[in-house]
C-alpha cells in the first residue's frame, strides 16, 4: 500500500465552501483510491500537508486486514513513527493472523507547529458530555480547558459511510454546532470517505478512524480527549474491538504536536449520567440512540433502552421528558427491562452493568419489575446459546464463512 504526500483541493457546496486535505492510496494489487477529510475553509490553514500521519493511522487496520506493509511518500512524525516501529506495531500483530508482510516504511519529521487549541467530540451522548464537562473550566489546569467540539463523519453514523450516512452527518451538523454555540466552543465538523475505503466492522477500526481525523489537523489540536466508554480494569488488546486497548492508543499515537488522552476510563456509565444530569443543556439535547437519529427511538435500540433503564434506575428519569418518551417507557417498562436482562448472557460487561443499575435502583428505592424476568426467559435462552457458538471455534465455523464480507476477519484476536 502506497500513501503519496498529501494535497489540498477545495469545494462549494450548499453548506458553503470546505477545504479537502487528499491523499492517493494504491494497493498491491495496483488499485487506487484517494482518502479525504473535508473542513471548512476557514480551517485550511491548521491541515498539515508535510506529513501522512493521520493517513497511516487511518489505513492502519486496514494493511493489517489485507497482510499489506505501507510506504508513506510524506515523512511521518518522529514520535509516532517511534513508537509505531518499537512498540506498537508488534504489540497488535502479535495478537492477529498471517501479518507478516505488514511493516512500515517512511521517513520521519520533528517539525513542531506549536499548536494551542484543545478538542474532545460531540456526539451528545453520555460519554461525550461526560468528557464536555469533565475538561471544560478546570481552575487548576486551564491550558488544558476544551476550545473545540469536533463532529467526525467517520463511520458512526453508518459503517460502511455513503449518502445516507452523509446526510445524518450535515443533520446532526446543525445541531450540534448550535450545542457548541451554548456551550462557549468552537464547533469544527470533519467530513471523510474513510468508511468507504476500509469498508470494516467500525468497533474493529472506531479509534484508527477518529484518530486520523485529529492528526490531519496537528497545527490546531494540542490535546484531544477521547471518551471511553470502558473502564481501565477491561483493558484487553482484542483486535475486534478497538477501544478495549485505548489506553495503548492514546500512548502511541500521539505526535510532538497532538497528545492523545482517554477520558471518562475513571467512572461507570451511570457515574456519568449522575455528573452530566447536573447540567440543564443535557436534558434538551442527550442523544444515545444508535440509530442515528436526531431523536432516541426509545425502544428498539438497546442504547436508548440501556439509557432508560439507567435513568430510572437514579430517579432521573422524569427530568429527561424532552428527549425521552417517559410515558411510553413507564407504561411498557416491564417489557422494556426484559430486552435488557435477556441479551446479558451474551457479554459480561451487560451483566455487570446490570447489576449494577439493579443496586442503584434498590438504593433510591425504584422497582425493577419481578415480570421483566420471566418475559426476557425465551431471549436469554436464545442469547446464551449465541454466546456458547461465539466462544466455539468449530460451532462458530459451521455458522461463519472464513472470510467476512468486509475482510476483517484476518484482524480479529487468534483464539
Amino acid at each position: 500500500m502506497i500513501i503519496s504526500k498529501p494535497y489540498v483541493t477545495s469545494e462549494t457546496n450548499e453548506y458553503g465552501t470546505f477545504s479537502k486535505i487528499c491523499a492517493d492510496i494504491e494497493f498491491s494489487d495496483k488499485t487506487k483510491n484517494t482518502l479525504f477529510f473535508t473542513v471548512p475553509k476557514a480551517f485550511e490553514e491548521y491541515l498539515t500537508l508535510d506529513r501522512c500521519d493521520g493517513f497511516l493511522i487511518g489505513l492502519l487496520p486496514l494493511a493489517i486486514s489485507k497482510n499489506e506493509p505501507i510506504k508513506c511518500m510524506a515523512p511521518v512524525s518522529e514520535k509516532l513513527l517511534y513508537n509505531i516501529n518499537s512498540l506498537y506495531l508488534k504489540t497488535l500483530l502479535s495478537h492477529a493472523q498471517h501479518t507478516e508482510n505488514v511493516k512500515i516504511e517512511a521517513k520521519s519529521t520533528n517539525t513542531f507547529y506549536n499548536p494551542t487549541s484543545n478538542a474532545t467530540a460531540i456526539s451528545a451522548g453520555v460519554d461525550s458530555f461526560y468528557s464536555i464537562f469533565s475538561n471544560l473550566s478546570n481552575q487548576n489546569t486551564k491550558s488544558f480547558n476544551l476550545t473545540h467540539l469536533t463532529f467526525f463523519n467517520v463511520g458512526a453514523l453508518g459503517y460502511y459511510g455513503g449518502s445516507e450516512a452523509r446526510k445524518r452527518f450535515t443533520d446532526k451538523c446543525k445541531v450540534y454546532g448550535e450545542l457548541s454555540e451554548k456551550l462557549g466552543l468552537t464547533f469544527l465538523p470533519v467530513d471523510s470517505n474513510i468508511s468507504e475505503i476500509l469498508m470494516m466492522d467500525f468497533n474493529v477500526s472506531v479509534t484508527f478512524r477518529c484518530f486520523a481525523a485529529v492528526l490531519v489537523l496537528q497545527k490546531l489540536f494540542r490535546n484531544y480527549y477521547f471518551s471511553s466508554s470502558r473502564s481501565l480494569d477491561s483493558f484487553m488488546i482484542d483486535l475486534s474491538v478497538s477501544e478495549g486497548y485505548d489506553l495503548l492508543n492514546c500512548y502511541a499515537l500521539s505526535t510532538e504536536n497532538t497528545t492523545f488522552f482517554t477520558t471518562g476510563s475513571e467512572a461507570t456509565r451511570l457515574e456519568k449520567l449522575k455528573e452530566i444530569s447536573k447540567y440543564a443543556i443535557t436534558k434538551d439535547y442527550l442523544n444515545v440512540c444508535d440509530s442515528g437519529s436526531l431523536h432516541n427511538c426509545g425502544n428498539k435500540c438497546l442504547k436508548c433502552l440501556r439509557t432508560e433503564l439507567e435513568l430510572y434506575s437514579l430517579n432521573l428519569l422524569d427530568e429527561y421528558k424532552k428527549v425521552f418518551d417517559v410515558d411510553d417507557f413507564k407504561k411498557h417498562k416491564a417489557g422494556r427491562v426484559a430486552k435488557i436482562i435477556e441479551y446479558i448472557p451474551y457479554s459480561k460487561m451487560e451483566g455487570k452493568w446490570f447489576k449494577e443499575c439493579k443496586a442503584e435502583a434498590k438504593r433510591n428505592n425504584v422497582h425493577i419489575p419481578f415480570a421483566s424476568y420471566i418475559i426476557a426467559l425465551p431471549g436469554y435462552i436464545k442469547f446464551s446459546f449465541m454466546a456458547i457458538l461465539k466462544k466455539s471455534k468449530v460451532l462458530r465455523g459451521l455458522v461463519h464463512k472464513r472470510i467476512s464480507k468486509d475482510g476483517s476477519f484476518n484482524f480479529i484476536e487468534k483464539r
